[in-house]
């Protein structure tokens, strides 16, 4: 069995973005997943600005699926999960509903 991945240019993954803001990842805290199944890591990010997309504050919280939890590690093959003080631009997909990555173009 195989996956194939589409290549996607700059402009399509601003077309297919929901925000897109520059800011700094500030904190991670591991959560159960949704439904109780597997688990999820949550990054807070400090926005400086927003580029495309509603203003959501100060503020923005995504979760990617992963993380140790109760003594059992999930994870996804090849995902780049943010690191504590990391800063740049972030287009993300969809900041309401669940994903294995908010962020478009992580692959």
């Amino acid at each position: 069995m195989a996956t194939t991945l589409q290549q996607r240019s700059l402009s399509d993954l601003v077309k297919g973005a929901e925000i897109i803001f520059e800011g700094t990842v500030t904190a991670s805290a591991v959560e159960p997943g949704l439904n109780g199944q597997g688990a999820r890591t949550c990054f807070t990010f400090n926005v400086t600005d927003v580029i495309v997309g509603t203003e959501p504050g100060n503020t923005l919280v995504l979760c990617f699926f992963g993380g140790a939890l109760n003594g059992r590690h999930f994870a996804v093959s090849g995902m780049r999960y943010p690191n504590i003080g990391e800063h740049g631009i972030y287009l993300v997909e969809s900041t309401h509903e669940p994903m294995v990555n908010p962020l478009m173009g992580w692959d």
